[in-house]
């Protein structure tokens, strides 16, 4: 999309707009965040992305007045317009999200994943997957054979006429992964943060279906500096985290997450200001965490540029929590982290407040009530093998991936690479 003119990313409070801005700014495109009717009539061209609840979203777009120019700049004045992801579902007609229309720009309907083998597939759809091409597009063009897209989303469009579909992906069933009708363009993937795929050059291509594991670096943050614990104790300071973003980008990381392991302790939130700072440097969605207790706190992240924020006091002392944070921003965005340890008496419990305080959780009955209230996602880590290098709790990680139908992350104890294989022998969906 490099000889765009004048470009509009839709802000209807769904959150992921400035890593669309600056995927934009990398390609040198003009381009402006904003909520005005007024920027989307003057727009050559218009971008709708978005992450979240389909309800919520439809919602914002009327409360904001923004639905009237939306069809006229769309319907009447025939703009280009490109929806990302959720932008994408709301171009539909209708959601099984919630009970209320969409767009209908776009003959199809949204629909929640029920698989058949909940084990292999787990939902949300979350990590890097392929695409079929059906046909030629300004979305397909001078990708390579091998490109691969980020995925996040619990729900997936089906588009009913298929002189529509421009990909489609396989993901225990398969779903349309973009389309084009006329001016209107659609993707169910983050091409924002798929690396060099995101740039959105035309060329046919053709290539098989693979999902892959991700590889996730965990970064933990105190005092706003990089460090290193050993289990949860004596952290020291590493490096610069910002640094680390660019080291990463280099080597094209899957994703990152950052955790404040002090926040929740010293009753405050992760600064937001580096949560900016890193979403102006990564080129691979981030989620962040520490000290989150509201609803209020999730919004303040992704309008900071988070794509999924990562939960652990607040979920063990009300796992009701979750349940409100999914419903509002929908469970691809909500990521819980399990931290474990032993009692004295041997039984794992889920633990706190960076470890120092025991819940009454089992962490496969914990990791169960998580998921039926809404979890998209789950970190799973032994305090005990915290930064020892010694390989992850594969008892853990087995027990728990078993018992859930959502990703499941190993985390704490990888020293090499054969750690890695173990973990992904025990769940094949996520690393």
């Amino acid at each position: 999309m490099g000889g765009l003119t004048r470009v509009t990313i839709v802000d209807f409070g769904t959150g992921n707009l400035n890593s669309v801005k600056r995927a934009l700014d990398r390609l040198r495109a003009v381009s402006v965040v904003s909520s005005c009717p007024d920027d989307i009539a003057k727009a050559d061209k218009i971008i709708l992305p978005g992450v979240g609840h389909f309800g919520r979203a439809m919602a914002n777009l009327r409360d904001r007045n923004l639905l009237d120019e939306l069809n006229e700049s769309v319907l009447i004045e025939q703009k280009p317009i490109l929806g990302i992801c959720l932008g994408m579902e709301l171009m539909a007609n209708t959601s099984e999200e919630a009970e209320i229309n969409g767009l209908g720009w776009i003959d199809a309907a949204v629909v929640k994943f029920d698989m058949a083998d909940k084990q292999r597939y787990k939902v949300p759809h979350m990590g890097w997957n392929k695409i079929t091409i059906n046909k030629p597009s300004i979305l397909t063009k001078d990708l390579s054979p091998e490109s691969e897209f980020y995925f996040s989303h619990s729900y997936y469009f089906r588009a009913n006429d298929r002189n529509d579909i421009v990909s489609e992906t396989r993901y225990g069933i398969t779903f349309t992964s973009a389309v084009e009708r006329g001016n209107i363009l659609g993707v169910q993937y983050h091409l924002e943060k798929s690396h060099d795929a995101g740039a959105l050059v035309p060329q046919e291509f053709s290539c098989t279906v693979m999902f892959r594991p991700r590889i996730i670096p965990v970064l933990l943050l105190k005092n706003r500096g990089l460090v290193k614990s050993v289990r949860f104790r004596d952290p020291s300071y590493i490096g610069d985290p910002i640094n680390a973003v660019r080291l990463f980008n280099e080597m094209k990381a899957d994703e990152l997450v950052f955790l404040d392991i002090e926040a929740s302790r010293q009753n405050r939130l992760i600064s937001l200001d580096l949560v900016r700072k890193v979403g102006e440097e990564a080129c691979m969605p981030f989620s962040v965490g520490g000290g989150i207790r509201s609803i209020g706190d999730i919004r303040s992240l992704i309008a900071a540029g988070a794509e999924k924020v990562v939960i652990n006091t607040a979920a063990g002392r009300d796992p009701e929590f979750v349940r409100r944070a999914a419903d509002t921003f929908g469970s691809s965005t909500i990521v819980v982290c399990i931290d474990v340890k032993r009692t004295f008496l041997g039984a794992r419990r889920s633990w706190v407040l960076g470890g120092s305080e025991s819940t009454k959780y089992d962490p496969v009955e914990f990791a169960g009530i998580l998921a039926e209230n809404g979890a998209g996602e789950l970190i799973v880590q032994s305090i005990e093998l915290d930064g020892t290098m010694n390989g992850y709790d594969i008892e853990l990680i087995r027990s728990v991936s078993t018992s859930v139908g959502v990703p499941v992350v190993a985390l704490g104890g990888a020293g090499q690479p054969e750690d890695l294989i173990r973990a992904f022998a025990v769940d094949e969906r996520t690393l």
